[in-house]
């Protein structure tokens, strides 16, 4: 789910977070939201980032959202679909969030990022210092709470160079493929 064009009124902020590891009272804090009365919509979609809409609860309103889908298992590709409507009902709480667990979408695995060529060998160029600080800052306890990541095969976009692991024209068996893939073991595989 990809909310774009909002409309959003003057009493609201749009955040996005890639990782929501936080109970909503710790991130309004982090964002500032002290003392004032808010309301906090959640919007997400699979492989979409978490959204949170932060609106002050001065009035019931209604937030018109487009959705664009990119889904796995359909044509839609970047497809516009209805849009949604969030509508207040000024009955609950101004911090009040409802979670619908009778509706599953996605199994969450874990959250991280691509280690690339170019990502690894800058991080090959720090010291053993700063290269720790990188590490307990993406992966530590105190760190934003990466749990896996994820190599490339063959060259990408953040590579050097082009490369693969079987450049032998016609092998489709890969009875060539470089098993021990070399080129990564360099610096990008620890």
């Amino acid at each position: 789910l990809i909310p774009s064009g909002f409309r959003i009124p003057g009493n609201c902020s749009m955040y996005k977070l890639s990782l929501v590891s936080s109970a909503s009272a710790q991130v309004m804090k982090a964002l500032g939201y002290n003392s004032e009365p808010f309301r906090l919509f959640m919007t997400a979609g699979a492989g979409a980032p978490w959204v949170f809409l932060l609106c002050f609860a001065v009035a019931v309103y209604s937030i018109d959202v487009t959705l664009i889908q990119t889904a796995e298992d359909t044509i839609d590709r970047l497809t516009e679909k209805p849009s949604l409507t969030f509508v207040g009902n000024g009955t609950q709480p101004a911090n009040f969030v409802v979670v619908d667990h009778s509706r599953s979408y996605q199994t969450i695995l874990g959250f991280g990022g691509a280690f690339t060529e170019a990502a690894s060998l800058n991080f090959h160029l720090l010291n053993a210092q700063l290269q720790q600080e990188i590490l307990e800052s993406y992966w530590g306890v105190t760190g934003i709470g990466y749990s896996m990541g994820r190599v490339h095969m063959n060259s990408c976009d953040f590579s050097l160079f082009s490369y693969n692991f079987d450049n032998v024209t016609g092998d489709t068996s890969l009875s060539h493929f470089d098993t021990a893939v070399t080129h990564d073991q360099r610096t990008m595989i620890p």
